[in-house]
């Protein structure tokens, strides 16, 4: 669109951009592109990281649960959405998905970390 600007200019103006929408819901932890270490040194059901979701906006849910690589590991109905999951080596993915009050699904952009195993 344009219009005129003062002393005879013409001024393009920019047309209204939309909002970004944010997702509803999101990974608080972990961090993207994390790293975490297996140590020899703990039982490896002691190496665990705490794998967390929130909401980011005004939405009411029903229900959300936590997944590892596609896996539940964890089912909430109310906050806080949190759990611990034991590390394995490799690339991983975690990502929260839930039901809003009229029953749509409300899902967390995927973060991706990594668990490596240290040297003894």
């Amino acid at each position: 669109a344009s219009g005129r600007g003062r002393e005879g200019e013409t001024k393009t103006l920019s047309p209204a951009l939309p909002l970004s929408q944010s997702p509803a819901l999101v990974i608080s932890s972990p961090a993207r592109n994390t790293t975490f270490s297996l140590t020899p040194q703990l039982p490896p059901d002691l190496q665990r990281i705490e794998v967390a979701a929130r909401l980011n906006a005004p939405v009411t849910v029903k229900d959300i649960q936590l997944m590892v690589d596609g896996q539940p590991i964890a089912d909430f109905t109310v906050p806080p959405y949190r759990a611990l999951w034991q590390l394995t080596a490799g690339d991983h993915m975690v990502q929260a998905v839930g039901t809003d009050a009229v029953g749509n699904r409300v899902e967390s952009e995927p973060v991706q970390f990594h668990v490596v195993t240290e040297d003894q």
